[in-house]
């Protein structure tokens, strides 16, 4: 890895250490590592294939807030951090390609003791091919998201909003709906259109699975070493898909969950686009369903209070 990414990293995790240090208490919070692997798919128009793995590390770190006794009446705001390394393979281009993902920001929730619940975040970061960083072309990117959990009842909540995100493979302003309800004693559906729909089961205090729906794409600054008709240096790499997939988790012990997660990735589409012309295709492909593999493992900080958002436990 080169020396920029190295020392952005060390920045990173400085700032999270010194956050950390800096709390009078930790209310909620963690710190997360993971690995994800997408064997080689083949292209449906072009040669070849597109294959990746990913190692990473997020944290959301408390900084200040309030929390009395009554858990519906409270706030806290936190430090978020994320750090994804990727190299990449593509059947049409000779040499493997490695990224870099990463954010830094600031996540917020509120509540007033109404029904209420506000959740804000905001976040600056780069995505972009190694090569890209070294030349200093890195653009940073915008991330946030207001979101309103409306609490119905005792098992359901509404929740609406609006986000900016990159997981349809460019960035797009987004209004969001959902709805989360306990259907059984163990079961929990939850659907946040058009970000993900899940199902959630717990087996017991230790163990529970999850089955969802989601969109995950992304967008990465992808240096143009004469791969693609244009004079531009730097082009965007937009990747579209969806994923359906299953994940199992359990909790080695109070403060540490482990998670395996597999799933299927359907609607693959790869778009080269120009950097500043993004409507304009330098070159698009297909990509056939495959597989996915992630192993992740979180510890979690410990929290003033047992009972959780919404009063369920955590």
């Amino acid at each position: 890895m080169n020396k920029n990414i190295v020392i952005s990293a060390v920045l990173m995790l400085f700032c999270i250490k010194g956050a950390a240090q800096s709390m009078a208490s930790a209310s909620s919070g963690g710190i997360g590592v993971f690995y994800t692997l997408e064997p080689q798919r083949k292209f449906r128009n072009a040669a070849g294939g597109y294959k990746y793995y990913t190692t990473g590390f997020n944290a959301k770190i408390p900084l200040f807030g309030s929390r009395p006794d009554n858990p519906q009446h409270f706030f806290e705001t936190s430090l978020q951090a994320d750090l994804q390394t990727t190299s990449a393979t593509f059947g049409f281009i000779s040499n493997k390609r490695n990224f870099v993902n990463g954010s830094l920001g600031m996540g917020a929730i509120i509540d007033n003791g109404g029904k209420n619940t506000y959740l804000l975040g905001a976040s600056l970061g780069i995505s972009a091919d190694e090569d890209v960083i070294n030349k200093s072309n890195t653009r940073y990117r915008f991330a946030g998201s207001f979101i309103v959990n409306h609490k119905h009842s005792s098992k359901t909540l509404y929740q609406y909003g609006a986000m900016l995100t990159y997981s349809y493979g460019k960035p797009l302003p987004l209004p969001v709906a959902g709805i989360r309800t306990k259907i059984s004693a163990d079961w929990t559906f939850s659907a946040i259109l058009p970000v993900e729909v899940s199902f959630m089961n717990k087996f017991s205090e230790k163990a529970g699975i999850h089955f969802t729906i989601r969109p995950a794409g992304n967008r990465f600054q992808f240096d143009n070493q004469g791969n693609f008709a244009t004079a531009s240096p730097t082009v965007f790499l937009q990747l579209r898909e969806f994923q359906v997939g299953t994940s199992l988790y359990y909790k080695l012990c109070k403060r540490f969950t482990v998670t395996g997660e597999t799933g299927l990735l359907l609607g693959g589409k790869l778009n080269f686009t120009e950097q500043d012309d993004s409507k304009t295709s330098v070159f698009e492909t297909g990509v056939k369903p495959g597989p996915m593999f992630r192993l992740s493992l979180h510890y979690r900080f410990q929290r003033n209070s047992r009972v959780g958002f919404l009063g369920w436990e955590d």
